[in-house]
């Protein structure tokens, strides 16, 4: 996932650039009374400083996943190679927004399910937090890295989700990739603990979704209430986000415990060290209703 192509970037002058603004403001009026109530300003924070310094793109691992890009997905090319470091949220603002995590040391009898687990790099800030960390990742390729961490690791669709109850469930970059998204939200409910049970999201917005799968992108079968919102649409991150919290989180039986905005930057290339989309964070818990307070449910 990328902003920009290195095509446009090229094209724009060539000069090779650091990277992108981080952004983590949004503009209240536009993104709704809903996404205002629960608003949790962000910063730019140490971590994701070092992060960034230590982008340096290696023109190798470029090279070698741009040919393994041909025979497989862009997730195990890039898992092979070691490319494409990730950088959604620091152990700080997981805090932040999580309050009740800060602890020394992990609960007796606490666990973490963590959806699309990539090479793991964002779970491990958190992850000694709790006592079971359990992931999930499609690609085998990242799932041996997980597994190599002395996680538990699912792989679905051929292995499913325990059906345990979890404190945390984390679901990064997940939800615009995935076939059935409101079967996925759905399951993640019901998998929260009751009362105490957070469930975190990051989503790419303005929402772009589509499916990998190998070389292709397709359509996923479920399709969420996002007409008007989407990036084809041009709406803009507020716009996108209003929709994504009223039209789908708040009917959806979960309620909305904080928003906030992240930059998600990804290791760059040739043309940029790092690249940022805009990650909405937006923690969840288990409603006993569906709809917005004060509001009908659909």
């Amino acid at each position: 996932r990328r902003p920009a192509h290195p095509v446009a970037a090229a094209a724009s002058g060539g000069a090779r650039q650091r990277g992108d603004p981080l952004v983590y403001h949004v503009d209240s009026d536009i993104a709704g009374p809903a996404v205002a109530a629960a608003w949790k300003q962000l910063s730019l924070d140490e971590d994701t400083r070092d992060f960034v310094a230590q982008c340096q793109p290696s023109a190798f691992r470029d090279g070698m996943a741009t040919l393994l890009r041909s025979v497989m997905s862009r997730t195990d090319a890039n898992g092979i190679v070691g490319r494409g470091r990730m950088f959604v949220l620091s152990r700080e603002q997981m805090l932040t927004i999580v309050p009740e995590l800060r602890r020394e040391t992990a609960t007796p009898g606490s666990a973490l399910l963590d959806i699309g687990s990539g090479d793991g790099s964002v779970t491990e800030r958190f992850a000694d937090l709790f006592e079971r960390v359990v992931t999930t990742e499609t690609s085998t390729v990242m799932a041996r890295k997980l597994r190599a961490r002395g996680w538990e690791c699912v792989v679905p669709p051929a292995e499913t989700i325990p059906q345990d109850r979890f404190q945390l469930i984390t679901c990064f970059n997940v939800l615009d990739r995935a076939d059935k998204p409101l079967s996925l939200l759905s399951e993640l409910r019901e998998r929260l603990c009751p009362e105490t049970g957070k469930l975190v999201l990051a989503v790419v917005l303005p929402w772009c979704p589509f499916v990998e799968s190998g070389t292709k992108q397709l359509p996923p079968s479920e399709t969420l209430d996002m007409v008007g919102a989407r990036c084809r649409d041009g709406a803009s991150f507020e716009v996108s986000l209003r929709a994504l919290v009223e039209r789908v989180l708040c009917k959806c039986g979960l309620e909305i415990v904080s928003v906030s905005r992240v930059p998600y930057i990804s290791e760059g290339d040739q043309y940029k060290d790092y690249y940022v989309l805009w990650d909405a964070i937006i923690v969840c818990k288990s409603s006993s209703h569906r709809g917005l307070p004060g509001h009908p449910p659909p």
